[in-house]
């Protein structure tokens, strides 16, 4: 990105993150989620741990679940991990815990390496409550 160019959730390009007014409004459920699963192309299969919190005030979960429902209809790895009580950015130390503990098993799976340990109780429970389909971990 360049200089002037505004934080987003893609990896990609894409118009609405060249935008500076983008990052002063929240984005958008299905126009942005079209947007980004342009660049979802057939053949990819790659996973994806999606990370989401219901109080987020830069990205809409709404829009998170969108997309995640839209990759899963067309056979994508995915793992939507949505946290009812986070915003932007996780500041309960059991959910960072979950996410590291998701990000290792899903490198192991599918990268290879040591297996990641198992997740405490604490992280267990967090993740009954808060992954909603596990398409980047399933063995």
């Amino acid at each position: 990105m360049g200089a002037g160019a505004a934080r987003h959730p893609c990896k990609h390009r894409c118009r609405r993150s060249r935008r500076r007014a983008h990052s002063r409004r929240r984005l958008k459920g299905p126009d942005h989620a079209t947007s980004c699963l342009r660049h979802a192309g057939a053949g990819r299969r790659a996973p994806l741990l999606l990370v989401a919190g219901a109080k987020d005030d830069k990205v809409e979960v709404e829009a998170v679940a969108d997309y995640a429902a839209r990759l899963q209809e067309l056979g994508k790895p995915v793992s939507p991990l949505v946290d009812p009580s986070e915003g932007h950015n996780a500041r309960n130390p059991v959910a960072r815990e979950a996410q590291m503990h998701l990000l290792l098993r899903m490198l192991h799976r599918h990268l290879g390496g040591p297996t990641a340990p198992g997740p405490s109780p604490a992280v267990a429970s967090y993740l009954a409550r808060t992954l909603r389909a596990n398409g980047a971990l399933e063995e």
